[in-house]
């Protein structure tokens, strides 16, 4: 690898976000990435060259050229000695999302304890700066603005994610104080490209969008009832917004901030200025799906005698119900919009991403 500081480690580089990072990094001619795979590597280098290759990067030429490297890992298990040997700086994207407590110990056991593991092993190595990809909603459940800081009073959280991410927050900032800079990024939604409306996660309100596609289907085989008239109440508010982001987006903010020293040591929110509102969302489901009816209800607790479509729709409003109901924003000291300073997310830009899911079968 090269010895220009430009050294990076990159956790998660075959995730949604960890290639779209990878790519961001690497239009620096001078940046070099040892990522890490996870065991068997030859698996994971196979999805990395595939995904990749769908944003015209050639992997086996990079490895040819000595712009990337690959290192068998796996969290928190820990790293083979001499892993982060000659690293500038640790990117930590990798990410486990769900929002239940699983059996495996899942979402702590890769948030939480696999942070903490590579930061024991950044600080013996002598890394000396850390950035981690955390989530702009380790703020909880409040209302008003949520600031671009570590708390160290617990918030309410809502489920098992954001306290695994609030959690790994707390130990990045104790490494930061103790053995190097540490910078903690936050995504608030991530969907699909700006251009081709490519996912690789249909998690968050693709989620929602499929069930929707589902609700749209059984309304138009059904005689009785009227797709444009459906009755669907909904948990939330009409006025709050929904932070979505593209992906490409996302990585590129992210990927300037690693880049550049004076961004280190801070906490950064990655979101979107001007977000959609929950209507608008709606307003653009409806209208790509070809139905009707579903109206917000502010209510905190769930419908007492719902119908057949709104049981349906529970299921999905059981993991992301909260996120409806209130209205959030969040400090933005780095700023950015849309190109040309337009809306970085608008009707034609949403319903590609729904258009691109749907073809894709809902990235089965």
């Amino acid at each position: 690898m090269s010895t220009n500081g430009k050294k990076f480690f990159l956790t998660g580089g075959t995730g949604f976000l960890g290639h779209y990072l990878l790519r961001a990094l690497l239009v620096d001619a001078d940046v070099c990435c040892r990522v890490m795979m996870r065991p068997p590597t030859p698996a994971s280098r196979d999805r990395l060259t595939r995904l990749l290759a769908e944003l015209d990067v050639d992997l086996d030429a990079l490895i040819a050229n000595g712009r990337i490297e690959l290192a068998e890992g796996n969290l928190p298990e820990g790293l083979p000695s001499g892993t982060l040997e000659g690293i500038d700086q640790v990117i930590h994207s990798a990410g486990f999302i769900t929002f239940a407590e699983e059996r495996n110990g899942e979402p702590a056991r890769t948030n939480l304890e696999g942070t903490r593991s590579l930061l024991d092993a950044a600080a013996k190595a002598g890394v000396p700066r850390f950035n981690h990809i955390s989530t702009a909603y380790v703020c909880g459940d409040i209302s008003g603005i949520a600031p671009e800081k570590v708390t160290r009073t617990m918030p309410p959280l809502r489920n098992a994610y954001e306290r695994s991410k609030w959690q790994a927050e707390q130990l990045v900032d104790d490494w930061g104080n103790q053995h190097g800079i540490a910078t903690i990024c936050r995504p608030s939604i991530l969907m699909g490209d700006l251009d081709s409306g490519r996912a690789t996660n249909a998690g968050g309100l693709y989620a929602v969008a499929k069930v929707t596609e589902l609700l749209a289907r059984a309304a138009k085989a059904d005689p009785m009832t009227d797709p444009l008239q459906m009755e669907l109440r909904i948990r939330g508010r009409s006025d709050a917004t929904a932070n979505i982001i593209p992906i490409c987006w996302a990585a590129d903010k992210m990927a300037a901030i690693a880049l550049d020293p004076a961004q280190h040591g801070r906490v950064h929110h990655i979101i979107n200025p001007q977000p959609p509102t929950h209507a608008e969302i709606r307003d653009w489901m409806e209208e790509f799906f070809g139905i009707g009816g579903a109206v917000f209800v502010d209510i905190d607790k769930p419908l007492d005698d719902p119908n057949r479509v709104e049981k349906i729709f529970q299921a999905i409003e059981q993991q992301m119900g909260d996120y409806f109901r209130h209205k959030l924003s969040f400090e933005n000291g780095s700023g950015g919009a849309g190109p040309d300073g337009q809306r970085l997310v608008d009707r034609d830009q949403f319903i590609s991403w729904l258009r691109y899911a749907q073809e894709h079968e809902w990235m089965r």
